[in-house]
This record gives structure tokens, C-alpha cells and sequence, in this order.
């Protein structure tokens, strides 16, 4: 069953989504869990991960067990094998099969074959049914109708016949999972899977959103990283905010048809500023991701030094287009600190770090991993620095 903090609502001009209640609401605080969801059908993305992970809570998998029937679904031990069994009965017959086709065809296949199983009318869609599909749009799109009759007749060959509805109605489903489905990140925030969440979709994107998606194993968690005021409307980013404007808008149109025109997209400056990719300076958005991804290579490989200069060179690129709650944000300052903190300097890393637990918090909740490690290097941070003083002070030194 989801969790979800705010009311859905649906006015002319605006479509659907979900704001923050209206009524009896002092607003939705940084940091606030907003929607809480497992998914209604979600798959790993491809054959390594199938092979190397476990189909029902998504962890690597060690040692494993498989479905005594199929011998395809592979779990972590029994105890997930049985909590699969729900969901991975009505599928068993057909599961080899449908391993074999591309991400959204399989979540589409596990879905039908859970309808069939339970009896479900198919005319019903069920917690589907209030997504938008955008089924006229994938036919006019560049591949067109070609393309998705080939996807259909695909998924109608993998599948047994008994468990498939008419045409239009298998359309209608592929269009809501192509539409809405969310790219499952692990955590290093790596894709390994998709999943429908039908609440979680129901929040709409804006490139400048107001709160941020975590996956626990397959499930979701949207959390508020900033106030959110009563009445105003919840975003969420569908995609990576470091984009050029038009790259932005390309990307959205391509994965989820349709043309954002949120602010940040009608914002001229940004736009401006993402054309001058020819101009190195730290500003541009170009530049923001090359030094980011130079911070991780030399956290990496423990060059420290220049791990906090191209950090540095970060920080003001950030502050003009990230949220001050966001993980992007919250990773650096843990980069930093790690960075300051290896160099010896205690007093440079404790700001960092205290950022980075604030920020961390908030995007990933206070039982995250990424928590727990960033709170046991502060309070490792805080012992050593309160050696130095102590022994600047001439007073002996004491266990902590």
C-alpha cells in the first residue's frame, strides 16, 4: 500500500498531480516523506543484472535460490523466494520467456499475466488507470505505428495466448509503462532496473522540482527538499537537472512524451548560459559535470589535493542550479570532507560534513547508508579534532 503526504487533484489548464492539502496544512517541511510506494511491476534492466542480482528485493546476490518451477527467477535466500511467490505465481509459466525481451515489454508482460491470474476485467486498469498513456503520440512519434505493432507482436510471441487482451487494450498499457515507468538506481545511483509506481506518478515534473526520489531495493521514497507551501503543487525531476535547456526538453519529449515548459525551462538566462559550451568557466553546465565527475575520479584514486580544487570549482555551479537540498549537492560536501579529511585537516572537513548529514537527511532520510557513514566520519572528525585542541591546550589525552 502507498504512502502518500499531500492530495491529488485535477483542474483545467493544470491536468492532474499532487499539492500540498490545502486545508489543515502548515505546508510539507524539508526532508518530509511524500510518497512511500512499491511498484505495481518492475524488472531488472538486462541479462547481467538478471543473472547477478535478485529478482525480488534487487540486492547481489551471493548465494542463490531459483523458482523450483521455472529455474529462471533467482533470489537471495528462501525468505525472498516467498515473499516473490505473490507476485511471481501468476508469471511462472511464461517468466523464461519474457526474460528474453527488452525492460518495458517484460514489466508490460508481468503485468498481463498478473491480470489474467487474478481474473482482472481487461477493460479495467486498475491502479493504471489514472496514468496518461500518450498512445497517439508513440504512433506519430519518428518510429510511428510500425514500431509499436513490432513491439506488440513481440510481446504476443513471448507471451502464452490466454493471458493476452485485444490490441488497443494492450496499447494502452504499453503507453502508461513507456510514459511513467522510473528508472531503479542502486546505491551508487546506477540504473539496474524500472518499475511502474502509480502513485509516484502521479507527482508531475519540473526541472526545478521541490523534492527527490530514493530507491530502497524496489521501492520508492520521495521526500521534500525544500518548504513546500499549502496549496502549491509537488515536482519532481524526471530527469538529471545538469542539462542544457534544449537537451533537457529533447530528453523529456523522447522518454516521456511530452515538451516541458516548467520556469526553468522558460528561464532565457539558463538557456543562454547552457549555449556557451564553448566558454570553459564553472558556470556552464558542461563544465559542472566534467569537474564532477573529475571530483569522484580523484576521490578514486586518492588524489585529494585535486579533488578539493575541482570541488571548489563546483560549489558555484551548483548553488546557481541545484536546489540547497539536493543529493548532488550533499555528495559533494561528503567528497569534501572525505578529501579535506585524508589531507589532515579536520577543521576544513567538519563544514562539509555537517552539510552533507543536514543535506543527506533530507534527500535520503535519517537511516540511509549514505547517513550512517557521513555521521560515523563526523563523530570520528570531532574526536580528532578534539585531540588537537586538548593537546594544543597541554592537557592530556583522553579516550572518547
Amino acid at each position: 500500500m502507498a504512502r502518500i503526504q499531500g492530495e491529488l487533484f485535477c483542474e483545467i489548464g493544470q491536468g492532474r498531480g499532487i499539492r500540498c492539502n490545502k486545508k489543515g496544512s502548515s505546508g510539507i517541511e524539508p526532508g518530509t516523506l511524500i510518497v512511500k510506494e512499491e511498484p505495481y511491476s518492475y524488472t531488472l534492466t538486462d541479462g547481467e543484472l538478471l543473472r547477478t542480482r535478485c529478482h525480488y528485493c534487487l540486492k547481489r546476490l551471493e548465494n542463490s535460490v531459483s523458482c523450483d518451477a521455472c529455474r529462471t527467477a533467482k533470489y537471495c535466500n528462501e525468505e525472498c523466494k516467498k515473499a516473490a511467490k505473490f507476485h511471481h505465481t501468476p508469471e511462472c509459466r511464461g517468466y523464461s520467456r519474457l526474460m528474453n525481451l527488452p525492460e518495458h515489454l517484460r514489466v508490460m508482460g508481468r503485468i498481463l499475466y498478473k491480470m489474467h491470474a487474478r481474473k482482472t476485467d481487461m477493460g479495467a486498469l486498475g491502479p493504471l488507470s489514472s496514468l496518461v498513456s500518450n498512445v497517439e503520440t508513440l504512433k506519430n512519434c519518428e518510429e510511428g505505428i510500425t514500431s509499436l505493432d513490432s513491439k506488440m507482436e513481440c510481446l504476443s510471441q513471448h507471451m502464452e495466448k490466454d493471458a493476452l487482451p485485444d490490441r488497443a487494450f494492450m496499447e494502452e498499457i504499453y503507453g502508461k509503462i513507456a510514459s511513467n515507468s522510473f528508472a531503479i538506481l542502486d546505491e551508487n545511483m546506477c540504473s539496474i532496473g524500472i518499475g511502474v509506481y502509480p502513485q509516484a506518478s502521479m507527482i508531475n515534473h519540473s526541472c526545478k522540482s521541490n523534492c527527490i526520489g530514493m530507491f530502497y531495493g524496489p521501492q520508492i521514497q520521495i521526500r521534500a527538499n525544500e518548504f513546500i507551501r499549502p496549496g502549491e503543487q509537488i515536482f519532481h525531476g524526471y530527469i538529471p537537472p545538469l542539462l542544457p535547456t534544449a537537451k533537457r526538453q529533447e530528453k523529456l519529449l523522447k522518454t516521456y512524451h511530452f515538451l516541458c515548459q516548467c520556469a526553468d525551462c522558460r528561464n532565457t538566462e539558463r538557456s543562454c548560459l547552457a549555449q556557451l559550451d564553448f566558454t570553459l568557466h564553472s558556470d556552464n553546465v558542461y563544465v559542472i559535470r566534467i569537474l564532477k565527475d573529475l571530483v569522484e575520479v580523484c576521490v578514486e584514486l586518492g588524489l585529494w589535493e585535486k579533488a578539493v580544487v575541482y570541488g571548489k570549482r563546483i560549489e558555484p555551479g551548483y548553488k546557481m542550479f541545484l536546489k540547497r537540498y539536493d543529493l548532488d549537492q550533499g555528495l559533494l560536501y561528503q567528497k569534501m570532507a572525505l578529501a579535506y579529511y585524508r589531507l589532515g585537516d579536520q577543521s576544513a572537513a567538519l563544514p562539509y560534513l555537517r552539510q552533507a548529514k543536514t543535506t543527506l537527511t533530507i534527500t535520503s532520510g535519517e537511516d540511509s547508508g549514505l547517513v550512517q557513514e557521513v555521521s560515523d566520519m563526523l563523530a570520528e572528525c570531532v574526536a580528532k579534532e578534539i585531540d588537537s585542541l586538548l593537546v594544543e591546550c597541554g592537557c592530556p589525552n583522553m579516550d572518547h
